[in-house]
């Protein structure tokens, strides 16, 4: 939320769908994280079989979708096109939205997520620019 709150204005509404989206995201990836601890635990005695297999089709569809990838991918977007976080930060974001996709399937595929989050934020905490962000002025075209 602080990092949407940093670049809210100068994101407009790429920044706020983005961030939205996120927030719904990663409350189903709660609910997920709710699943695996207390129900997966039970079915894997019930039916091993199940606990098993590797997530494919709409489960894998599912859960990408539910861990927010479009929403990183925006905001990401949306961080780019501000210029309030670092380029590359934002970059490792968008970057990190398509890596998500395989999260349920890769082991370490939520690595770039995590450095992208903590440079944005570390950034935030370092930066000795206060407040909002003014939204940057139109790019010229050539």
């Amino acid at each position: 939320m602080g990092l949407y709150a940093r670049q809210a204005a100068a994101s407009g509404t790429l920044g706020l769908v983005g961030f939205l989206v996120a927030v719904l995201g990663t409350m189903l990836l709660a609910g997920a994280w709710w699943l695996e601890a207390f129900a997966v635990p039970y079915a894997a005695h019930k039916a091993p079989a199940l606990v098993a297999a590797t997530p494919t089709g709409r489960l894998l569809a599912g859960r990408s979708v539910s861990f927010g990838v479009f929403a990183l991918v925006l905001f990401g977007l949306a961080s780019v096109r501000a210029r309030v976080f670092p380029r590359d930060a934002a970059l490792l974001l968008i970057i990190s939205g398509v890596i998500g996709l395989w999260i349920a399937v890769v082991p370490g595929a939520g690595v770039p997520l995590a450095v992208a989050v903590a440079w944005m934020g570390t950034w935030l905490l370092r930066s000795d620019r206060g407040g909002q962000v003014e939204p940057p002025p139109p790019r010229r075209r050539r």
